[in-house]
């Protein structure tokens, strides 16, 4: 056991030493000498028999006193006196034992001190030793060197969270698995890995597919048919992109068990998607990017377009616009009474492809030379897909007769190059679509029976860009929808995003339903029966929380907070972060308690009393006791929230850390800093959420402070902080993440500013090199990039160009932001980049091409590629976060385990 004695201590046990300084000449001059090295006054004994504390200083001024020590000054004291009282008698070994003694106390042997002085030395002597070790101890705690920083923490008797709690899933809640199926009943799998149908109105189960029905269990989506007669299986899943698969399908008769095949041409066929007329047994599916079309299980398909091929999808969308507008793999959407049918058809001809090669498993004869995908994919300034919008007659197909397709024009205020964002069927006839132009600052928003359309209303942004890419939501009878919008708030506050409701008519006005310095994050449902609109939003004075509100839907009406005050079952405190699930009409829904303490899912109802919703509890959904069990038995991180001001502006940065459990705030211990960054447009880290993540394990298990940032860019906060990367990636949001980190250093006591690194992924691996390039303070000693864009003229065009313009009138905004052609400003720096060739999203070459600026300037830096994994490196997490851990453990002097 090692402590450290500052040269104050040394200063101090000096002083106290001075008074012995006739006595203990030996003593006072080693310590005089300090910064001389002397290593040793004296030790004879084995580490088991010293008696007070070894101590290590810089000076190298080592002390110790045992017990053997005082039997040996025993004996001298018999021969002193001896060898005294009797100079001429004694014994030749007498004299050899004398002689032995020692070089430290040669000198008092030859003194012939008188029997009185060496009592008194050594008494004097023992106290000084005493006095010093205990002016050592006190310093140990009173005084720390800069160099201990996190040397010693308190100890915690806990057992840390470990990486294997992270990688294996056991940091993670568990949640709602299921989907609804109507307006009361769900399905959704249960813990044996049974599929059970719930009616929650008079909560009662069946099984549809018992755990051990082949092939049936293998099953990854489950729906039913609106007569609830049949239910249609997907299985045998493989992936395309995020949200893109195809499956094959099964049809199960609920009541006989009985299972049909899905098929197209007399085969079952790998599908691109299947799913029910939401008021009949009929089935949309496409195959081979064609839509067709079944009146029921047991009819022959028909084929509603004929045109598909790898450039032209229908009814799906392709890569750009499931990445950026949809996230999702659908791009139709049936008419409330499932007579017609709108999809978008997109035309990729003129869309240029990324050839992303595929290597293969190692040995395998048919990647002797390296396979290829090829993806069209709309880069920056590149031709976008043409789409159009057409409506199907699906009762024409009903009754017999060729299918009748119309094409729904454009307004004329977008150009030929739009955009459509959002696709959505007030009633049976009137089919409402927002259009936007190719920058999305502009957009319109049409009402369209068949034929005959006309503009409802029109929004444009002077500051920034427009989301109007969610689903909208209608009152009863469709004369009223609800979108989520900026609007401006009074005292200059700047826009915010609130409930909007507009008049399904022409130049219908907006009405704002919500009011104030908050943001509504999500529409949830529209109640027919009640007229009450649910959604989600912050609060003015915190940001970082999300509550589920009501509100009627009409002007001047008061919303209602349904969940504030909620609390946990297991702390009984307030929980300030929900989400829900809403059932197809809004009369039942999952609630969601997120955090901060442990999340909880709870079945809900509700009923109106005196124009109030009042909520119903029905039953615990999931409790998750796993987590429970976690954070009771494990050194789980304390989380807290912090603000810091944004020099020269009128706005602040919000700080989320993660610290160890027992964390000393005093400053005496200095702790290791890591953030992690996003950082992207909207984007935001800081939420009272529950969260336990790899940065949850560093905090525990290596002591590490785990911070998180959202500076300016950032959503919840309104527009004037969000738009304030518009048309400029990379400026202000990087300065924040610098700036931000410093000021935590220089504020809070135990952070080292000599050990702070920056690391994140995708749009955070772009922020996280970017700052360490930027950083010419050094304020982060190393930084980790995972799937970093490097340059935006190399990224998708809907997203890049929503936030940055067309390079053709942004050009040097665009120089400016590159990443890879700021190699001078790794230099003499520590950084990790890592990227997975098959990364359909950011492509390889993005990396490639920083690495390539960094090899031609001769700048020393690591970099690890992951064969043939996509964006979310899913197949090598263990590989990628032993290498990140490894990476930082080397940057802040932290031993490996």
């Amino acid at each position: 056991m090692k402590k450290y004695l500052s040269d104050q201590a040394a200063s101090s046990a000096y002083q106290v030493l001075s008074q012995f300084d006739e006595d203990f000449p030996q003593l006072t001059q080693a310590i005089d000498e300090k910064e001389e090295d002397i290593e040793y006054i004296y030790s004879d004994s084995s580490d088991d028999e010293i008696g007070i504390t070894h101590i290590e200083s810089d000076s190298s001024v080592d002390i110790l006193f045992d017990k053997k020590r005082r039997i040996e000054i025993e004996r001298r004291e018999n021969l002193h006196q001896k060898f005294n009282s009797n100079k001429n008698n004694n014994k030749e070994s007498d004299i050899e034992d004398m002689a032995n003694y020692g070089s430290y106390f040669t000198e008092e042997l030859v003194a012939s001190k008188k029997n009185k002085l060496l009592r008194k030395f050594l008494i004097y002597g023992f106290i000084a030793l005493v006095a010093i070790a205990i002016i050592v101890i006190l310093s140990v705690f009173l005084t720390r060197s800069p160099n201990d920083s996190g040397s010693e923490p308190i100890v915690d008797d806990s057992p840390s969270l470990g990486l294997e709690d992270f990688l294996e899933g056991r940091m993670y809640p568990s949640s709602f698995n299921g989907s609804w199926a109507g307006n009361d009943k769900m399905i959704f799998r249960d813990k044996i890995g049974n599929v059970i149908l719930h009616n929650v109105r008079t909560n009662s189960s069946q099984i549809l597919i018992p755990s051990d029905k082949e092939p049936l269990n293998q099953g990854v989506t489950f729906s039913l048919s609106y007569d609830e007669k049949f239910l249609l299986v997907a299985r045998d899943y493989r992936k395309l992109f995020r949200s893109s698969f195809s499956a094959i399908y099964d049809i199960l008769n609920v009541a006989t068990g009985e299972v049909k095949e899905l098929q197209v041409g007399g085969v079952q066929a790998p599908l691109l998607l299947a799913e029910w007329n939401p008021k009949s047994n009929g089935i949309i599916f496409n195959y081979n990017y064609d839509l067709y079309y079944k009146k029921s299980p047991e009819e022959t398909e028909i084929r509603i377009t004929t045109d598909g091929k790898p450039t032209i999808y229908n009814g799906v969308p392709d890569w750009v616009y499931e990445e950026e507008v949809f996230s999702s793999n659908t791009a139709y959407w049936f008419s409330p009474d499932g007579n017609l049918l709108s999809f978008i058809k997109f035309d990729d001809t003129q869309v240029p492809f990324i050839d992303l090669p595929i290597y293969g498993p190692a040995g395998r004869l048919e990647f002797q030379y390296p396979n290829s995908r090829f993806v069209h994919y709309p880069k920056s300034g590149a031709p976008n897909p043409k789409v159009t919008l057409i409506v199907a007659n699906l009762e024409d197909l009903s009754a017999g007769r060729a299918v009748d397709l119309t094409v729904i024009n454009p307004p004329s205020e977008v150009t030929d190059e739009h955009i459509i964002a959002t696709v959505a069927w007030a009633d049976n006839s009137n089919l409402i679509t927002v259009w936007m132009n190719r920058i999305q600052n502009k957009a319109v928003i049409r009402k369209c029976q068949l034929d005959t359309c006309e503009t409802i209303a029109s929004l444009e942004s002077n500051t920034g860009w427009i989301e109007l890419f969610t689903q909208p939501l209608f009152n009863a009878d469709g004369s009223a929808m609800a979108i989520l919008a900026s609007q401006p708030q009074e005292n200059d506050g700047g826009p915010y995003r609130h409930v909007t409701m507009i008049p399904v008519e022409a130049n219908g006005k907006q009405i704002p339903l919500t009011k104030g310095k908050f943001v509504v994050t999500e529409l949830m449902k529209w109640n027919p029966d009640s007229n009450t609109i649910f959604y989600t939003a912050n609060m003015a004075n915190s940001s970082e929380s999300k509550h589920l509100f009501a509100i009627k839907g009409e002007a001047n009406a008061e919303p209602q907070c349904l969940t504030c005050g909620l609390i946990s079952s297991y702390t009984k405190r307030p929980q300030d972060y929900f989400d829900a699930d809403f059932s197809k009409d809004g009369s039942f829904f999952i609630l969601s308690h997120k955090g901060p303490d442990i999340p909880e899912e709870f079945l809900y109802t509700f009923k109106e009393v005196t124009g109030k919703i009042e909520l119903q509890r029905l039953s615990l959904w999931e409790k998750n006791e796993h987590l429970e069990d976690l954070v009771s038995n494990k050194a789980v991180p304390q989380t807290e929230i912090h603000e810091i001001p944004i020099t020269g502006t009128d706005f602040t940065a919000k700080v989320m850390l993660q610290v160890p459990r027992t964390i000393d705030r005093s400053g005496r211990v200095k702790y290791p800093m890591l953030v992690d960054v996003y950082g992207g447009p909207d984007s935001f880290s800081v939420v009272k959420k529950f969260t336990l993540d790899w940065g949850s394990h560093l905090a525990s298990n290596k002591s590490i402070i785990y911070a998180r940032i959202d500076g300016r860019g950032s959503g919840l906060r309104g527009d004037k902080l969000l738009h304030q990367i518009y048309k400029k990636l990379g400026t202000v949001e990087i300065q924040d993440q610098i700036n931000t980190a410093r000021k935590l250093s220089e504020t809070l006591p135990y952070i080292d500013p000599n050990r702070i690194g920056i690391w994140g992924w995708s749009y955070g691996g772009y922020a996280s090199g970017l700052a360490l390039a930027k950083d010419t303070d050094k304020t982060f000693k190393c930084a980790a990039s995972v799937a970093p864009v490097t340059d935006w003229m190399y990224y998708d065009s809907i997203y890049t160009e929503r936030f940055m313009d067309v390079p053709q009138k942004n050009l040097q905004s665009y120089i400016d932001s590159r990443l890879s052609t700021m190699a001078e400003g790794f230099r003499d720096k520590q950084y990790l980049l890592i990227h997975g060739t098959l990364d359909d999203n950011v492509h390889f070459q993005q990396s490639m091409a920083l690495a390539k600026s960094l090899e031609k300037a001769d700048i020393l830096f690591k970099e690890v590629s992951y064969p043939d994994e996509d964006h979310g490196l899913v197949g090598v997490r263990p590989h990628l976060y032993h290498t990140l851990g490894k990476f930082f453990n080397d940057c802040f002097g932290i031993k490996s385990s």
